[in-house]
C-alpha cells in the first residue's frame, strides 16, 4: 500500500497510542483517513479492511479509540466546573468583604455620616446584584464552553481539549475582572456626591 505519510506528529502520536498501533498501522490508517480517535471508533470493518487492518485488528482498534474518544470530554467538564467553583468562591468572598467594611465603621462616623452610610449600603446592595450578574454570566459562559469542548473532543484529540480548558479559564478571568468591587472610600464618595 502506498498510503501518504503524516507530517503531522501529533496525530501519529495520537493513533500510536491506541493499543496494537504500531508505525505501519499508523500510517495506514493516517492514509485512510482516520486521524482522530472520534474517525476510527466510528469507522467501519469494510474501510479498516480497505486500509490494510485484519478483522481482528480493527475491532480492538475501534473498541479502544471509542474508549478514549469518550475520556476527552469527560476531563474537560470536569475542568470547566472546577473554574466555575474557583470564580463563585472569588465573587462570594468580595461581597462579603464590602458588608464587613460597611459593618465595622466606628459609631461616630455613624452618627455622622447617617445618609452616607444610607446611600453606601444602596451602592453595595447594587454593586452586590452586579456581581451576581456576572457571576451567572461567567458560568453561562463556562456552560457553553463545555458543552462546546465535548462536541469537538468527540472530533479531535486531548490537545484541542487542553486548549478549550485554557480558553474557558480566560473567559473565567475576565469574567472575574468584571466583579471588582468598589472600595469604602469610593462608596462613601458617591453617596456624598448624590
Amino acid at each position: 500500500m502506498s498510503g501518504k505519510k503524516s507530517d503531522d506528529k501529533s496525530t501519529f502520536n495520537t493513533l500510536t497510542s491506541l493499543p496494537r498501533v504500531g508505525k505501519i498501522t499508523a500510517e495506514k490508517l493516517i492514509a485512510a483517513g482516520y486521524t482522530t480517535f472520534a474517525k476510527v471508533a466510528h469507522a467501519s470493518m469494510k474501510g479498516l479492511a480497505a486500509a490494510g487492518l485484519s478483522e481482528s485488528l480493527s475491532r480492538k482498534i475501534v473498541a479502544a479509540a471509542g474508549n478514549k474518544a469518550k475520556k476527552v470530554p469527560a476531563k474537560a467538564k470536569a475542568a470547566s466546573k472546577k473554574v466555575v467553583s474557583t470564580a463563585s468562591t472569588k465573587v462570594k468572598k468580595t461581597v462579603s468583604k464590602a458588608k464587613k467594611v460597611v459593618i465595622n465603621k466606628s459609631a461616630a462616623t455613624k452618627k455622622r455620616n447617617a445618609a452616607a452610610t444610607k446611600k453606601a449600603r444602596a451602592i453595595a446592595t447594587v454593586t452586590k446584584a452586579t456581581s451576581k450578574k456576572a457571576l451567572t454570566k461567567a458560568k453561562t459562559s463556562v456552560t457553553i464552553s463545555a458543552s462546546k469542548a465535548k462536541s469537538t473532543a468527540k472530533k479531535t484529540t486531548k490537545k484541542v481539549a487542553k486548549k478549550t480548558v485554557t480558553t474557558t479559564k480566560k473567559a473565567v478571568d475576565s469574567g472575574r475582572k468584571m466583579i471588582k468591587s468598589p472600595s469604602l472610600a469610593d462608596i462613601i464618595r458617591r453617596a456624598r456626591n448624590q
